[in-house]
């Protein structure tokens, strides 16, 4: 499924979680375990704070867990959607690199190695592949991402 990398840290992506938004928009969580059926709930409830606490899947590594995000959203272009290079693309990282740190890259996606496979609607099967790298405040991130996920709804209260 890929990896995300900070400072030379990999976290190897070993499940996806695709969400359909509003804008409209599709954000992965990229995850370095499976979740469980009420994590996913939890994701679609739009509540990501229990993966701050989430047990390490590499104690050596983190103490607690990381993860990444990646949203393509087409709010500038709505008549667009699916084409990833005509969305905004946002990259989030929490812990990779080290216990705490958050990095958030944001590009048009006509300046990233993106693409999207699939229709973007509720229930279907999207793959996201994409590969790039960028620095920030002194530290840099990587990402070499192909994940294939179903999409679900968010479920707001």
């Amino acid at each position: 499924m890929g990896s995300l990398t900070e400072d030379g840290v990999s976290m190897d992506v070993k499940a996806a979680v695709a969400l359909l938004g509003e804008g409209p928009s599709i954000a992965f969580y990229l995850l370095p375990f499976q979740p469980t059926a009420e994590e996913i709930a939890k994701l679609q409830a739009d509540d990501s704070m229990w993966l701050l606490s989430k047990p390490s899947p590499d104690p050596k590594k983190w103490k607690n867990g990381p993860y990444g995000r990646v949203k393509l959203g087409w709010s500038f272009e709505k008549e667009s959607v699916g084409d990833a290079k005509k969305a905004t693309f946002y990259l989030y990282t929490y812990s990779v690199g080290k216990e705490g740190s958050n990095m958030n890259i944001n590009k048009f996606g006509e300046g990233v190695d993106v693409s999207l496979a699939g229709s973007v609607k509720e229930g279907q099967q999207v793959t996201l592949t994409s590969k790039g790298s960028d620095t920030l405040m002194k530290s840099t991130v990587a990402w070499d991402l192909k994940v294939t996920a179903k999409i679900l709804a968010l479920k707001k209260n």
